[in-house]
């Protein structure tokens, strides 16, 4: 992952998507091609409101590059108004951010965070 936002960082002169970028390396680097990059299919298998959020997640982390510690507050509330933005109920945003986080102080942070959202969308 960091690997594929340092590529974001030298191709962002020419207006490449994140996405392109990150599906490009998948796809070259992934098990289906030179098999150094092992894709297991859990992630595959969840719900879609789940890939939305971290795919969105890590489309903050573009939008906000080089901003240390803080892109990761950041990140989560970027992909809280695009999941807004394209019809989610702030509910599912919620359970999302629960499901991929862990229970470590810093997640517990972050947890609030969306969690304080939620409830001011109401």
């Amino acid at each position: 992952m960091v690997f594929i936002v340092f590529i974001a960082a030298f191709f962002k002169k020419w207006n490449v998507p994140l996405i392109v970028i990150a599906l490009g390396i998948g796809i070259i680097f992934g098990s289906d091609v030179t098999g150094l990059i092992y894709f297991d299919n859990q992630f595959k298998n969840e719900k879609t409101f789940i890939k939305d959020f971290v795919l969105n997640h890590e489309l903050g982390h573009y939008r906000y590059l080089n901003e240390g510690q803080k892109s990761e507050l950041n990140a989560d509330a970027y992909a809280y108004n695009k999941m807004i933005e394209i019809g989610y109920n702030p509910s599912q945003i919620a359970v999302a951010n629960f499901y991929v986080l862990s229970n470590k102080k810093s997640s517990l942070e972050r947890k609030k965070e969306i969690y304080k959202q939620t409830k001011n969308s109401y």
